[in-house]
């Protein structure tokens, strides 16, 4: 890859920040985000410990190690991609294709076609079933329109700064850091009562595993939440990079069934925020399937806005 490409390629990535990002930020701190990004992205290409830790997470039996790492591919008119191998809920039987990076804009349904016609021979080890897309919240959709399109996952995301203006809802959780994992029993038998009552979520929202929740611990931003006495929930972020911020990201948000519809979801969410040490200008984003109501509307209660979200389209 040259320069010329990677300088390409991030200038795509830049035109799909939602207006909001670059207001609070700058157009130069932006920039610079999106261009360390963009280069984490590629360092992933031919990337051995990459590749080995993917299978090993996966397991494809007919696939090598160079199988999983990102790679470029090249379109007519001499336009290039970054692509990536992924599985939906790290299960082998739904792989998915991501793009990662593009030197022209996916700005029509016949470069979207060109596209989806060079991803599925480089990847037939796999079968992928789909080719998942970032489109900006300002970004048109109609390139999209005559394929079969399922909406994944929405980014939803603020400073600190603003979401500490909001107004502050009710202090009826009580929120005590946690120092193990000992809830976890409960914790997990609280996503099957979920799964019970909103089937139709439950290849979407899943249970943060131990690791996940260890390294929120680990970061002192795993909290157990109290109505009362009564154990309500469990709340968790840990440090992580969107595409052009910094800040924390949204691990874990979840109340016993009980407790849902009272609208304690912002007083769970606003009691994390205000228990983040980081900078004001620092974001707390995270992503919610579009299915998930609920978990949408408290984030934007909190003073979240959604700046753009994940398309499947089928290969």
């Amino acid at each position: 890859m040259n320069d010329r490409v990677r300088w390409l390629m991030a200038d795509v990535l830049v035109r799909s920040v939602h207006p909001a990002v670059t207001e609070w930020s700058g157009d130069d701190r932006v920039r610079r985000f999106v261009e360390e990004e963009l280069d984490r992205r590629i360092e992933k290409v031919e990337d051995r410990e990459f590749g080995s830790w993917f299978q090993s997470c996966v397991g494809v039996p007919e696939a090598e190690t160079k199988d999983f790492w990102h790679r470029f591919l090249e379109l007519p008119g001499g336009v290039t991609c970054l692509v990536g191998i992924r599985f939906k809920g790290t299960r082998v039987e739904m792989p998915f294709v991501e793009l990662l990076g593009m030197t022209e804009p996916v700005d029509s349904s016949e470069r979207l076609r060109e596209l989806m016609d060079v991803i599925r021979p480089s990847f037939a080890v796999f079968s992928p079933l789909w080719l998942r897309i970032w489109r900006g919240s300002r970004e048109s959709l109609e390139p999209l329109d005559p394929f079969e399109v399922t909406g994944d996952l929405r980014t939803l995301t603020a400073p600190l700064s603003v979401l500490r203006e909001q107004a502050k809802p009710s202090d009826r959780l009580r929120l005590e850091p946690a120092t193990d994992l000992g809830f976890l029993p409960r914790y997990e038998a609280l996503y099957e009562k979920l799964r019970d009552l909103r089937p139709e979520l439950a290849d979407e929202v899943q249970a943060s595993s131990a690791q996940e929740l260890w390294e929120c611990m680990s970061q002192g931003l795993l909290f157990q939440a109290y109505d009362k006495d009564r154990w309500a929930g469990v709340v968790a972020a840990r440090a992580g990079t969107g595409l052009a911020f910094r800040g924390h990201c949204v691990d874990e948000e979840v109340l016993v069934p009980e407790l849902r519809g009272c609208g304690l979801g912002p007083v769970l969410q606003r009691g994390l925020i205000d228990r983040i040490k980081a900078p004001p200008e620092s974001h707390l984003f995270g992503t919610i399937h579009p299915g998930n109501t609920a978990s949408l509307a408290t984030a934007r209660r909190c003073g979240r806005i959604d700046i753009g979200g994940y398309f499947f389209i089928g290969l």
